[in-house]
């Protein structure tokens, strides 16, 4: 089921950083932890993203961010 959720939120790439994102309006960054991803975002992008532009970003050095 997770996998499902994660391709609505595909990564995307600009300057090097990749992120997902999902919804409009007032922007919400949402950052993950040591050793993880954006991809553990995956529900509050769902949830979240009904009210707000949301950001899940990738720090240098994780998924296929620089």
């Amino acid at each position: 089921m997770i996998q499902e959720t994660l391709a609505r939120f595909p990564l995307r790439q600009s300057k090097g950083i990749c992120y997902r994102e999902s919804g409009k309006g007032q922007a919400l960054v949402l950052l993950h932890g040591i050793g993880s991803s954006s991809g553990v975002w995956v529900y509050q992008l769902e949830e979240l993203g009904r009210k707000f532009r949301v950001i899940a970003w990738d720090a240098p050095g994780y998924e296929e961010s620089q």
